[in-house]
């Protein structure tokens, strides 16, 4: 007879094993207590209808071992209520600042979880003559809800801009509107749409190249003045478009960087809207020297007002003194011939009332630097400021006083639609002796693409203006009449000519260019 194997198939059964069969007809061995054992089992027996479990030390237990239970999500019981949903700032808005957005909510009871939150949306409509398109744009916000009736929450959102604007016909109509909704409980208002004032990022610059500003200082030579008028006029044309001023140094400046280009924008800055105090620190005598601004600044500026004639040396001479007790009667100040703090402030501020140069009151221009030209202009003077006046907002705007980063600087200047160039032309030469001592009354002649011959101020400079590109050939003439072998030289060109006379030797004069001088412009 066939009997399964209890052990598995691989199992060898030994002859003397007892089989399962022969256990189950086995009677019970005499000499154990059988009926004591089954008494002793059905000891405390209840009823099992009435049998009661106490979980309460097993979740005990499970909570020892197990710190971070799942918990139940508990629910609200409260309700939410959405009024309406407006978009506050007043239209038609600007899509590139913050726009303000209010929503007015009823609460009752208490909120938990995700029934605390209200969502906020904006969206951007295009009605064009064919059909108007609407879309989602940037992040939604979400606001706190609190228990209270009638309550208004605010909140800004910042728009994106029109990424996709060359894909919408000029004559679309761009509109937003926003959304509040509240999911838990499926509700959703949508607001009215707003207009934008939105016009395809555009803009005119104004850029002004060569001697700007001497190196490695802000102070605005007094020829950038026709550039501040064309500034000027240009807002005009668009009232609600935006000015920024962009500062930019060379590289060939002690103090180039980022630091002197806003600088230089700040300066502009200030002369537009006619901050003339903006100025006063540069003459204080903790700044560096190489920064410093002194006599040659006040020459400047007398020069341009009518009372100062001759190349600014910054040398308080007897002409200088004469100019200032000039400006000083006119005034109605003290007559002394110096420069004290009085007369530094009524300098700057006839300086900076030049007629056509100050904006309107409400208009305040953006002052941001630059690290270097645009790939456009990689081969253009980089001796330059610039001033972009756009039709509306500039796109990625960083903030005033800091350094445009070079994307944004580069889509700037991919939406220029004209620009007016205004070089502050010229070409400087300083005449010393062998011993460095100024030649007063001394000529420079130059011959090439135009005809020029300057002679030397009390200090030894020559300013020639006026000068087409090219070649040019310079005879310098001492004041006693001699002759001295001409040289060659190359405008528009790098720095101030210095022409070194060697009265015992007359050799060749020193064109090394001087490293303090600006640069010129074609």
């Amino acid at each position: 007879m066939n009997r399964p194997n209890p052990f598995g198939p691989n199992h060898h059964r030994d002859d003397r094993e007892r089989m399962l069969l022969d256990i189950s007809t086995a009677k019970p061995s005499g000499d154990v207590n059988w009926e004591a054992i089954v008494a002793k089992t059905q000891r405390g027996k209840v009823d099992p209808s009435k049998h009661i479990y106490d979980t309460s030390s097993y979740l005990q237990r499970v909570r020892e071992e197990d710190p971070w239970p799942e918990q139940l999500e508990e629910l609200s019981k409260g309700t939410v209520k959405i009024q309406f949903c407006r978009i506050t700032t007043p239209a038609p808005v600007s899509l590139a600042k913050e726009i303000q957005i209010e929503v007015g909510v009823d609460v009752t009871g208490e909120l938990v979880g995700k029934d605390r939150y209200l969502e906020v949306q904006l969206y951007d409509m295009f009605r064009e003559p064919e059909a108007d398109t609407c879309g989602m744009v940037g992040k939604s916000v979400s606001l706190n809800l609190k228990p209270g009736m009638g309550q208004t929450l605010r909140c800004f959102v910042r728009h994106p801009g029109i990424k996709w604007d060359d894909l919408h016909k000029p004559e679309a109509h761009v509109y937003v509107r926003a959304e509040a909704s509240h999911r838990p409980h499926k509700q959703l208002k949508v607001s009215d749409p707003v207009p934008t004032r939105f016009k395809k990022p555009s803009a005119l610059r104004v850029r002004l190249t060569g001697l700007v500003f001497d190196a490695n200082k802000c102070f605005l030579m007094p020829e950038a003045f026709d550039a501040l008028r064309k500034v000027v006029e240009e807002q005009h044309k668009a009232p609600q478009g935006q000015l920024v001023v962009v500062g930019h140094s060379e590289s060939d400046e002690d103090l180039a960087g980022p630091n002197l280009a806003v600088d230089r924008a700040k300066a502009v800055a200030a002369m537009l809207t006619n901050r003339w105090s903006q100025w006063l620190p540069w003459f204080a005598p903790e700044v560096p020297a190489r920064q410093r601004w002194g006599v040659r600044e006040v020459q400047l500026m007398l020069g341009q007002l009518g009372h100062y004639q001759g190349f600014a040396a910054g040398v308080m001479d007897a002409p200088t003194e004469a100019s200032l007790r000039a400006f000083q009667k006119s005034k109605g100040m003290p007559v002394s011939g110096k420069v004290d703090s009085t007369t530094r402030k009524n300098l700057l501020n006839a300086y900076f009332g030049q007629p056509g140069t100050t904006l309107p009151k409400d208009v305040e221009p953006l002052a941001v630097g630059a690290e270097g030209l645009s790939q456009q202009d990689a081969h253009s003077d980089p001796r330059c400021l610039e001033v972009l006046v756009w039709a509306d907002e500039a796109p990625n705007a960083p903030q005033a006083g800091t350094v445009a980063s070079g994307a944004a600087y580069e889509e700037w200047c991919q939406k220029l639609r004209e620009t007016k160039e205004f070089p502050v032309d010229g070409l400087h030469f300083h005449l010393v002796d062998g011993e460095g001592s100024p030649m007063a009354g001394g000529k420079v002649r130059l011959s090439g693409p135009s005809a020029h011959e300057v002679v030397a101020d009390a200090h030894g400079w020559v300013t020639v203006r006026g000068l087409a590109a090219g070649k040019y050939r310079v005879q310098t003439v001492t004041p006693d009449g001699r002759k001295l072998p001409k040289s060659e030289i190359t405008y528009p060109t790098a720095k101030t000519v210095t022409h070194e006379v060697k009265r015992e030797t007359e050799v060749m004069p020193d064109t090394t260019p001087v490293a303090d001088s600006p640069a010129p412009a074609s």
